[in-house]
């Protein structure tokens, strides 16, 4: 297991399932609920993030993921602010923090493009976890929420 500081959060990264997952400890593991280490989370996910992809968040959603064994995970699908790339195209960084380890760039032939393919691959991400049985909530009040709200064309092969 390997822990990335935080200020009094780590995040643990460990094995869940077959898939690597990243979740942050102590205030999301083991359910906590309440909203002072919930606040601490979302900074520490959003920090962690920041850090990761040397920009800033341009968009950012928070939902709450269930694993097929009932491991609930704060999770924030976050897209990059746009840099350009050596090359001369775009790119967007797409995460979901607190579930994949790992930040994806995603290129484009411009800015707009880069965004929007980031979108749609954070829309993917959830797609393939929702096909191996994990399910998605809007928030803790149990609203079920799915790939197709992010992005309607992630239905499609």
């Amino acid at each position: 297991m390997h822990v990335l500081p935080g200020r009094d959060h780590g995040f643990e990264l460990d094995a869940v399932g077959g898939v690597h997952v990243a979740s942050i400890a102590p205030a999301v593991s083991h359910g906590a609920t309440d909203a002072v280490g919930s606040l601490a989370s979302r900074l520490c996910r959003s920090l962690a993030f920041h850090m990761e992809t040397e920009g800033i968040v341009f968009a950012q959603r928070d939902w709450l993921a269930v694993s097929p064994e009932g491991q609930e995970i704060s999770v924030s699908l976050c897209v990059g602010v746009p840099r350009q790339g050596p090359r001369g195209d775009w790119i967007s960084a797409a995460s979901l923090v607190g579930l994949v380890a790992n930040a994806h760039d995603v290129h484009g032939v411009d800015s707009w493009q880069a965004i929007d393919q980031a979108m749609l691959h954070v829309a993917q991400m959830i797609k393939h976890f929702e096909a191996k049985g994990w399910t998605f909530f809007w928030d803790s009040q149990r609203e079920p929420a799915f790939s197709t709200d992010l992005y309607s064309v992630a239905s499609k092969p």
